[in-house]
């Protein structure tokens, strides 16, 4: 992975733990941008510019950017074709520019009161025509972790879900570009 997208997701991180337990305002967000600035570009050694907005971070540097949200909505480029089961709660999404042209890595985070494979299915049949790279199913103590990957040309998408307390966790996340 590049240097910027270790950089930009480490910083999204720390930001938005920082955003959820603060309860931003505009005050707090400017505060928060200047400090995360300073902090990425002390280490990185790269200027930045940080942008707080609500429930949304985003970081831009010469080599690439990235944005991390927990507004509950799907990444703006997350395509139309890739359907989140109906039923789906979005927790958080991101999406973080890889430095090659028109690269990205888009991640969602939901929940849903379905069983792991049947979400995993759920993707299956929306990626019909895509070589599946991977796909397992371990049952262990009465947790369910079902996962599978999938790549078309340049695109790849991954899912994994996993039971819980009271419901199933997903992670759907989508390469594009080199």
């Amino acid at each position: 992975m590049h240097r910027i997208a270790r950089t930009v997701v480490a910083s999204l991180l720390t930001l938005i733990a920082g955003m959820l337990l603060a309860g931003c305002d505009s005050a707090s967000d400017k505060a928060s941008e200047k400090i995360a600035e300073k902090v990425i570009e002390q280490s990185s050694g790269d200027d930045v510019d940080v942008n707080v907005d609500g429930d949304s971070v985003s970081v831009e540097s010469k080599d690439g950017s990235g944005s991390f949200s927990t507004s509950k909505e799907l990444p703006k480029d997350w395509p139309a074709e890739l359907e989140l089961p109906d039923g789906s709660a979005i927790v958080a999404s991101s999406t973080i520019d890889t430095g090659s042209d028109d690269g990205t890595q888009s991640t969602v985070h939901a929940t849903i009161d379905e069983d792991p494979a049947d979400v995993v299915k759920h993707f299956a049949d929306q990626l019909d025509g895509w070589k599946e790279t991977a796909k397992s199913t371990i049952d262990t103590d009465g947790t369910t972790i079902a996962s599978a990957s999938w790549e078309d040309g340049d695109e790849k998408v991954s899912v994994t879900a996993t039971t819980g307390d009271s419901d199933t966790t997903f992670i759907v996340g989508l390469s594009r570009g080199a």
